[in-house]
């Protein structure tokens, strides 16, 4: 029997490396998550808040084969953190995306090393994207060790190519790799100046209590993001603090060279690393109540690059949508989307039967991206979309994708969008 396979960081960190090793098949073990009951920390407390800010990792080797980009964006006690594993050294070509939500509690000095802190992390949920056909595949039918299925039956399905699925305590709890996740984790941080370094777990100081936090610092580390810094998955951009706020557009149509278009206007909510964009549509160009027909409510963590070379003054910004919520405004559509129809005029029904249906007018229904998988109008919605952004004389502007255009769909890295809309969001 190999040993257990210990990988970088306590807690979140050392979970999300093991916890994306065993979903995308990369490397076996015979070995599970060491847990025992957890016990509370000890020490003087110290302010959480000394390590609020986003931390990103460079792209390092991570295993035969891949490599991995960490960032973690702590404010007030919580943490969101995302490992993403990629096929090749320039961290472009995704495999998967863990990203756990977490509390996230600072205290007293530790003994040993030399300037760390305790720490105490609990994950609360995770959102797991997997971006290869064999990652899906053996997450749909159950990990094995040896000939035992480690998934249980609740949490080991759903699980749709490059769509998050969300992992939480209640589906996983009899998981035996799952499961561990959502215990505490007890381990050591050391902040020096721009660089976060976590603690080094091994098979005794393992981080499972209070008592077995690791006695030694690893030697990679997280930098601080500050504006111009470089910050999220590609590195050389800004910091998230730039998008911070409520952003507004116009009452905008939705295709100007048509005189009979609808007209939309959007609210796009960021707090940390999480924006919520709130898209309404309505029938005519005074943006209304009287005329509104439906809301689409999207949530997704996002991060920011480096610069692009077109347009001038753009950088990237990737979006990675995990919840979308509906609502029928107008009583004629409510019928269309209980009982399906053609919104794109192609002779087929847009919505499939486990996607239309149960919508109450007023009411917000949310969409499930497996069971909207095959819808032509909201499964292109789910998933990641990788865009451009800039800030200019107070206003925010997103990159406009061309569905017509495979090079610039917003599909990948290499297919952004390469022109901006002429109006932008306004700061509120």
């Amino acid at each position: 029997m190999r040993d257990e396979k210990h990988r970088s960081g306590l807690g979140v960190l050392w979970k999300m490396h093991f916890f994306s090793m065993i979903l995308v098949a990369l490397i076996t073990s015979c070995g599970k998550p060491s847990k025992s009951k957890s016990t509370t920390s000890n020490g003087t407390n110290t302010s959480t808040s000394l390590a609020d800010g986003t931390w990103v990792s460079g792209c390092a080797v991570y295993a035969a084969g891949q490599w991995t980009k960490s960032e973690i964006v702590i404010a007030g006690g919580s943490s969101t953190s995302t490992i993403s594993i990629y096929s090749d050294a320039t961290c472009v070509t995704g495999i998967s995306e863990s990203v756990f939500y977490s509390s996230f509690n600072v205290g007293g000095v530790v003994a040993s090393p030399a300037g760390a802190l305790e720490l105490k992390e609990t994950v609360s949920k995770i959102m797991m994207t997997l971006k290869t056909t064999e990652g899906v595949t053996t997450a749909n039918e159950g990990w094995k060790i040896g000939e035992e299925v480690v998934f249980p039956p609740a949490c080991k399905g759903g699980f749709t190519i490059n769509v998050p699925r969300e992992l939480n305590p209640t589906v996983c709890a009899g998981d035996l790799l799952y499961g561990g996740f959502f215990t505490p984790s007890y381990g050591i941080v050391k902040i020096d100046g721009d660089k976060i370094y976590f603690g080094e777990t091994d098979e005794t100081n393992d981080g499972s209590t209070a008592a077995k936090r690791p006695t030694k610092l690893q030697s990679s580390y997280l930098t601080k993001q500050t504006s111009g810094s470089g910050g999220g998955t590609s590195g050389g951009g800004t910091s998230l603090t730039v998008l911070e706020g409520t952003w507004v557009s116009g009452c905008d149509p939705d295709d100007p060279s048509d005189p009979q278009s609808q007209y939309s206007r959007s609210t796009i909510t960021v707090s940390g690393s999480t924006a919520t964009n709130a898209i309404s549509s309505f029938s005519d160009g005074t943006c209304t109540e009287s005329s509104a027909e439906t809301l689409y409510v999207f949530t997704s963590s996002f991060t920011i690059g480096g610069p692009v070379s077109t347009p001038s003054g753009a950088s990237k910004i990737d979006f990675l949508t995990s919840t979308l919520d509906l609502t029928v405004k107008n009583s004629d559509l409510l019928d269309a989307y209980n009982n399906g129809a053609d919104f794109n005029n192609d002779g087929t029904l847009d919505m499939p039967p486990t996607c239309q249906g149960g919508f109450s007018l007023n009411q917000p229904k949310r969409l499930d991206a497996s069971e909207c998988a095959t819808d032509q109008i909201s499964s292109s919605f789910f998933g990641s979309t990788f865009s451009i952004f800039k800030i200019e004389d107070g206003k925010l502007y997103l990159g406009e994708s061309d569905d017509d255009d495979d090079d610039h769909d917003g599909s990948s890295d290499g297919n952004r969008p390469v022109i901006f809309p002429s109006t932008g969001f306004v700061k509120q």
